[in-house]
């Protein structure tokens, strides 16, 4: 997926003509998130919060799959450089944030 910080470079710029999500360098449940259409701006969705003093990043969107009006995401943890857990979130908005239903699961050795 592309990727760029949010400054003035070629790579920005280019991520910045289609649709792309914005996120905060360092941040949590989707706070300071933003999913910008440079066609419809009028249908940006923002998720505000604190987070973004260091920057942001740029990223190709990539609609994530719906079920039952819930976007739903997967996330995993990695301890020591193994694989240590994956957690699934549900939520009714595309950002999925810290009232998003939230399944864990470990992997056991």
């Amino acid at each position: 997926m592309e990727t760029a910080f949010d400054d003035e470079s070629v790579d920005a710029h280019w991520l910045r003509q289609s649709r792309h999500v914005r996120k905060p360098i360092f941040g949590r449940e989707g706070g300071s998130v933003s999913i910008i259409d440079p066609e419809k701006p009028e249908e940006t969705v923002e998720k505000e919060s604190v987070y973004g003093a260091e920057g942001f990043i740029l990223q190709a969107m990539h609609e994530l799959p719906k079920y039952n009006d819930y976007h739903l995401v997967m996330g995993s943890w990695i301890v020591d450089g193994q694989p240590a857990g994956i957690g699934l979130r549900a939520d009714q908005s595309p950002i999925t944030g810290n009232t998003a239903i939230f399944v864990p699961h470990y992997i056991r050795n």
